[in-house]
């Protein structure tokens, strides 16, 4: 496309940096509104309950690490996805949906 342009972000530390980008290798355009942040990815620690019934609606709380209010978040049960709701930096909880009698969740 002539108006995207991708890149992959290179390993840095977490934090913010501003973006900008050059067309020859050298000369970088400067840029004072876009900036990337890095994040450390969240972990589950523990989950409250651990077993629901298969009607769904049981509500899930998350022990986690490193959440981000501002983030879009969400639960996979199997393959079912469903949104979280930010509690604290953390934990978050979600609401399992229903399961078909016939099909497994790991």
């Amino acid at each position: 496309s002539p108006t995207l342009l991708s890149c992959i972000s290179p390993a840095s530390t977490i934090g913010l940096a501003p973006v900008s980008i050059t067309l020859n290798g050298v000369d970088f355009m400067p840029n004072e509104t876009l900036v990337y942040e890095s994040i450390k990815l969240p972990q589950i620690k523990s989950m409250q309950p651990t077993i629901g019934t298969l009607y769904g609606r049981t509500t899930v709380v998350l022990n986690t690490t490193a959440l981000h209010e501002n983030q879009r978040l969400a639960c996979h049960f199997g393959e079912n996805a469903v949104s979280a709701s930010y509690l604290s930096s953390n934990s978050a909880s979600c609401t399992a949906p229903p399961v078909d009698a016939t099909s497994v969740v790991n």
